[in-house]
C-alpha cells in the first residue's frame, strides 16, 4: 500500500467555509512579518471572538493555530497569540451563552436575561400601541427566607426548586416567570382584577415550604416603571 496513504494531512489544513477563512486570517497574521509588532495578537483576538459568538470549540481553535505555526514557522504557538485567542473565545462565548439561555437548568425557570428581554418586547409593544406597560403588567415577586443557622444547603436548594413549582400552578399559561437571585422568584403577568388573589395563593402554597427555612414567605405584587431603562434597573435592583 502507499506510504502516502499513511499521512496524515497537516494540521489546520482540512478546514472548509468559515473555519477555513480563520485559518486564512491566521496565517496572514503569522506568516506576514507582524510578529512582535502585536498585529499577530489583534487578528488573533478578533479570530477567537468570532469562533466563540458561533459556537465552535476552543479545541479546534487551538488546533488550527497550532497547524498554522506549524507549517509557517516550524515551532509552537507564541504564547501572546495563543493567550488573545482563548481570551476572544472566551469573552464572546460568555456573552452568546447570556443571550440564547433562556431556561435555569436546574429549576427550569426563565433566566434574567430572558425576563429582560421579555420587558423589552412589551415595552416596544407598548410605545407602538400607546398603551402603557404599567396598564398591562406587573411582576409578582415571591421570596422565601434567609435560612435559619444550621438550615443544610441541600434543604435551602430543595425547597427553591419545589417553590418554583408551585409558583407554576398559580401562573400556568403565558407568564414569564424567572428566579432573582438565591430565593427570589419573579413572575412577569398580565395586570387583572384577580392579580391580588393569585399573589395570595402563591403566598399560601409557600408558606410550608418557608417554614423548613424557618421563617416567612413574602409575596407581593410591584407595579412596572413607565419606562424601559427604569424596568431594566428595577430588575437589577430584584436580582441583587
Amino acid at each position: 500500500m502507499d506510504d502516502q496513504m499513511h499521512q496524515r494531512p497537516p494540521r489546520g489544513a482540512r478546514r472548509t467555509g468559515i473555519d477555513a477563512e480563520r485559518v486564512q486570517l491566521l496565517e496572514d497574521a503569522v506568516g506576514g512579518d507582524v510578529r512582535g509588532t502585536g498585529l499577530a495578537e489583534v487578528i488573533a483576538l478578533e479570530v477567537g471572538a468570532s469562533a466563540g459568538a458561533d459556537g465552535t470549540p476552543l479545541r479546534r481553535l487551538f488546533t488550527d493555530l497550532e497547524g498554522v505555526y506549524d507549517r509557517l514557522v516550524g515551532e509552537e504557538p507564541a504564547y501572546e497569540v495563543a493567550r488573545a485567542l482563548g481570551t476572544g473565545w472566551a469573552e464572546a462565548s460568555a456573552a452568546h451563552l447570556e443571550t440564547v439561555s433562556c431556561e435555569d437548568p436546574l429549576t427550569g425557570l426563565a433566566t434574567t436575561q430572558h425576563l429582560r428581554s421579555r420587558l423589552g418586547d412589551l415595552y416596544r409593544v407598548a410605545r407602538r400601541d400607546c398603551v402603557p406597560v404599567t396598564d398591562t403588567h406587573v411582576l409578582v415577586v415571591a421570596d422565601l427566607p434567609t435560612p435559619a443557622a444550621g438550615v443544610p444547603s441541600l434543604l435551602r436548594s430543595l425547597t427553591m426548586l419545589e417553590a418554583a413549582t408551585l409558583v407554576r400552578t398559580v401562573f400556568d399559561g403565558a407568564e414569564t416567570i424567572a428566579q432573582l437571585g438565591e430565593l427570589r422568584t419573579v413572575a412577569l403577568v398580565d395586570r387583572t382584577a384577580h392579580v391580588d388573589d393569585a399573589a395570595a395563593a402563591v403566598a399560601t402554597l409557600l408558606r410550608t415550604r418557608a417554614r423548613r427555612l424557618g421563617g416567612i414567605a413574602s409575596v407581593g405584587v410591584q407595579l412596572l416603571p413607565e419606562d424601559e431603562d427604569s424596568a431594566t434597573s428595577l430588575l437589577g435592583q430584584l436580582a441583587r
